[in-house]
């Protein structure tokens, strides 16, 4: 027998598999490039990217100032609660220290009297 008595009946044939979308539009869009870039291609790619990210910069910025601005507002919030305390917290004071309370009380839970001038000694 011959070597060809082994290969009779059918053959394999060998299947390429097909490429991708994907891949097809890959290569489509490499050979579209051009082999070397010019050095105007290369600052319009640099200007372009510092283009995009001093964008992103100044949105982050905003976002930024945003956030500084309400934490501006809630601490002006808070320092005008503060001062409406302490408006109230002096207003307590003076009516806690006034002449007459520190009598009435001295009266009434000390039992306390003004001094008479027959109760007055005077010391030399």
């Amino acid at each position: 027998m011959s070597q060809e008595g082994h290969s009779k009946g059918a053959t394999r044939r060998h299947v390429e598999p097909k490429p991708s979308l994907v891949a097809k539009a890959k290569s489509e869009l490499l050979h579209l490039l051009p082999r070397h870039i010019p050095r105007s291609g290369w600052l319009f790619l640099f200007l372009t990217v510092v283009t995009l990210l001093s964008s992103l910069w100044v949105v982050f910025a905003a976002y930024e100032n945003r956030l500084a601005y309400a934490e501006l507002r809630a601490l002006e919030q808070q320092q005008t609660e503060y001062e409406v305390e302490w408006g109230q917290l002096l207003l307590e004071r003076s009516t806690l220290a006034s002449p007459n309370r520190i009598e009435q009380l001295a009266r009434e839970s000390l039992q306390m009297q003004a001094v008479t001038p027959e109760q007055m000694q005077v010391l030399r």
